[in-house]
């Protein structure tokens, strides 16, 4: 059988020519069947392309060519000057191990299996490229091919115009809608609480020729973007639900239409707060009447603002009205203002506006105008009038709050610029490079993943310098030996479980505990994969996670199977990664848990008719509190008898008489 001539052509590119065999005529010998396969894709699969047949592998046997779908290729395993690869014999091991156990473990991977995908390890590869990486796409595969994913996901195919493909597969509306039933599902399946959910928008400045691509100026800022607007949830600042728009819609035009959907989405929210982008008085009303309690500051150009300052601006003077919160005073005044009007009574629907002024932020701003060169020519009146809104702001709300709760309530909507800032620094919000619309979706959906599996990694951080971390009650199984439950000063039982605090863990940002893992490498070998031993700050991040690194990784026809140490396992599950900090104290929870341990085993004796017999009690090192020693005893007793003594006084006491008259009475 002839065999496959590859040569270069003079473009550079590597192609093949099948010879055909040769055979003889009048005329001579001649050949016959030759071909021209085209490009060389897969050597050693005998994969071509041509511009007529496309993608195809060629049999030899009997000539015949069997056409392939492009995600269905191989990766190659040529550089592109045509020089055949090696694989590398050591890879980076720790990132990817960390983050595979992560998705299997918390079940989260089921939430990714329900987009379809030909390749699904394409779209994990990608999933983990998105994450571990900042980098473009292009550079997707010198990535791949010299860390432990290539060995996770040995079948994905991720070439730039692969990587295209699997973005446009993915840009569809019914796969998002999809993922984001399932994920709404998984999380709010995972946390308590009622929807209480954090609003905002936005810009994603970019130059590609996309429909939704306007200007758009947005608090004074003009740029060429669109605008992302997301629900995240307010207590844990994961994620929920997001939407891309053109750039030029604004923000109190979107709110109605988003809580409407998110409906939709099985994700029926019950209390919002956002900015004062989002303050309406139409948009209020319609929120309310919908059942949606909400927060958000005043726009100080409306009507109501300017109302609430003239008949209340003057309490802002009485310090009896500060509070303090962090580093700053404010005063609070709580104004009843009416929201709305009740379709089915026509009653008023009260609200509240708790009109505030930064004592601090006053003052810096008086310091500024006077310094400047127009307070120059102004009357002191005029200074005056301009110093009177400086620092005020108000916050409306539909809850009765306390002044003191107001701006801690308010202010964790900076969990949903959090959000943001993961999304944009470190999940691949921003640079947009895609130019098709159905590129961009897929695109915004595999970093919308992205950021909330960060988000989820950061949440855990903030909890390991604990003893303790509070399990969510939709996680909690009746008979779970590792729980421990407790109750509160409202007599609701809470569970938590108990921990090794790590204090280093989480020194900066994200990409620290990525750049750790990904120095603990591994080496390849036929039948096993042994990573190095990892070093304190890697070791300190699986303990975190309550994850172990292996000893090695078994290479089996059936899959990757972890080896480790004896008597060494991994624990993580979602129990642990959704865990979060207590509000009381690890000492008072040690307390109830003993007290409680003891009710228990006296509850238990009395249902079997045994007498309980008290535990006794261990007396703690050192001496009890008031004892006194030998000589502190021995000099109170000698002060209190000294002190009993009657003091003699000088000269002869009352009444005395001297021994002469004394012997004359006897004598007589």
């Amino acid at each position: 059988m002839p065999n496959i001539t590859f040569y270069t052509n003079k473009a550079g590119t590597v192609v093949a020519n099948w010879p055909g065999k040769s055979v003889m005529t009048d005329k001579g010998p001649r050949k016959e069947g030759q071909r021209y396969l085209g490009k060389v894709i897969n050597r050693d699969k005998l994969i071509f392309w041509t511009r007529n047949d496309g993608y195809y592998i060629f049999n030899p046997a009997d000539q015949t060519i069997q056409t392939i779908a492009p995600e269905d290729l191989p990766a190659s395993s040529y550089e592109p000057d045509g020089s055949r690869r090696k694989p590398p014999i050591v890879v980076d091991f720790g990132d990817s191990y960390f983050l595979a156990h992560l998705l299997r473990d918390t079940g989260y991977n089921g939430v990714i299996d329900v987009l379809e995908c030909k390749n699904r390890d394409t779209l994990y590869a990608m999933l983990h490229y998105y994450i571990l990486e900042d980098a473009a796409n292009c550079h997707a595969d010198i990535w791949y091919r010299h860390n432990y994913a290539s060995y996770l996901y040995p079948h994905a195919n991720i070439y730039s115009q692969r990587i295209s493909d699997l973005l446009a597969c993915l840009g569809t509306p019914e796969q998002k809608r999809n993922f984001l039933l399932k994920h709404i599902e998984y999380v709010l399946s995972s946390t308590d609480g009622e929807v209480s959910v954090l609003i905002d928008s936005t810009g994603l400045p970019n130059k590609c020729n996309l429909p939704i691509t306007r200007i758009s100026t947005h608090e004074g800022e003009t740029n060429i973007e669109f605008r992302m607007i997301a629900l995240v949830q307010k207590d844990t600042g994961l994620p929920l639900f997001y939407e891309i728009i053109p750039g030029n819609i604004v923000d109190i035009s979107t709110i109605e239409r988003i809580v409407r959907i998110a409906k939709q989405y099985r994700c029926e929210v019950s209390y919002a707060i956002g900015d004062a982008g989002y303050c309406c008085p139409s948009t209020m009303e319609k929120l309310v009447l919908a059942g949606v309690e909400f927060m958000t500051r005043l726009n100080p150009t409306y009507d109501t603002f300017a109302k609430v300052m003239e008949e209340h601006g003057c309490e802002l003077d009485d310090a009896g009205n500060t509070v303090r919160y962090r580093n700053r005073l404010v005063r609070i005044i709580k104004v009843p203002s009416q929201i709305a009007v009740s379709r089915d009574t026509g009653e008023a629907v009260t609200g509240f506006i708790y009109l505030c002024k930064d004592m601090q932020s006053s003052a810096s701003k008086q310091d500024h105008l006077m310094g400047s060169s127009k307070c120059k020519n102004l009357t002191t009146e005029e200074i005056m009038n301009l110093c009177r809104l400086f620092g005020i702001f108000a916050i409306v709300t539909t809850r009765d709050l306390k002044p003191e709760e107001v701006l801690p309530e308010y202010y964790i909507r900076q969990n949903v610029e959090q959000y943001f800032d993961f999304g944009k620094n470190y999940a691949r919000f921003i640079p947009v490079r895609q130019q098709t619309m159905e590129t961009l979706a897929g695109h915004m959906l595999l970093a919308f993943i992205a950021t909330f599996v960060v988000i989820l990694i950061k949440n855990r951080l903030n909890v390991v310098d604990t003893h303790y971390s509070e399990v969510p009650l939709k996680l909690c199984v009746q008979g779970d030996d590792e729980l421990i439950p407790v109750e509160d000063e409202n007599r609701n039982t809470r569970y938590y479980q108990a921990q090794d605090p790590i204090l280093e863990a989480f020194r900066a940002s994200p990409s620290t505990l990525f750049y750790e893992l990904r120095g603990q490498k591994a080496e390849i070998f036929d039948d096993e994969i042994i990573p190095c031993v990892p070093v304190r700050q890697a070791k300190d991040f699986y303990e975190a996670f309550k994850l172990v690194a292996p000893l090695a990784v078994l290479r089996k026809e059936t899959g990757l199977e972890d080896e480790y140490y004896d008597g060494t396992t991994c624990k993580l599950n979602r129990k642990v990664a959704f865990g979060y900090k207590p509000s009381i104290s690890d000492e008072k929870i040690l307390k109830k848990r003993s007290t409680q341990a003891v009710k228990k085993a006296h509850a238990t004796a009395s249902a079997a008719g045994l007498v309980a017999i008290e535990p006794p009690v261990k007396r703690k090192p050192g001496r009890p509190k008031g004892s006194k020693n030998k000589k502190t005893l021995m000099r109170e007793a000698a002060e209190a008898a000294k002190a009993g003594e009657t003091k003699r006084g000088r000269g002869r006491p009352k009444g005395a008489k001297d021994k002469q008259p004394r012997k004359r009475r006897s004598s007589q």
